[in-house]
């Protein structure tokens, strides 16, 4: 998962610490993931209550301006979600279409399949 993958890149392990380290990235995924998903969803993903993702998002300009290592974390979880929630994206599309072509396809053989037994019915009489 992108969350996995952004604290390896960063080089910490995830916790639910409240040193500065750990609340500057956990802030700077939030953020970056709500772009894509409900509060209530990105607070799932961490554990954490919708009102933690609320408030990441309200303070997120002040932090970006004045938290030192903040703007680089968010720089990184941002290039990250929308690689990888893109990506899943698309592929979800791909998916849907091979699925609506071969549901095609077999319509397809249903109804050649009449036609050909009409053809026949039509010879016979």
């Amino acid at each position: 998962m992108v969350i996995e993958e952004y604290y390896n890149l960063l080089g910490i392990v995830q916790s639910t610490s409240r040193k500065r380290e750990q609340v500057q990235a956990r802030a700077a995924m939030m953020v970056a993931l709500k772009k894509f998903k409900t509060c209530s969803a990105v607070g799932r993903l961490f554990g954490m209550d919708h009102a933690t993702v609320v408030h990441h998002c309200k303070n997120h300009a002040g932090n970006m301006a004045t938290w030192d290592g903040y703007h680089e974390k968010y720089d990184v979880a941002e290039a990250m979600c929308a690689k990888n929630i893109t990506h899943r994206s698309v592929q979800a599309k791909l998916d849907s279409i091979r699925n609506e072509i071969q549901r095609l396809q077999e319509v397809e053989k249903i109804m050649m399949s009449k036609v050909k037994e009409q053809l026949k019915s039509s010879e016979n009489e």
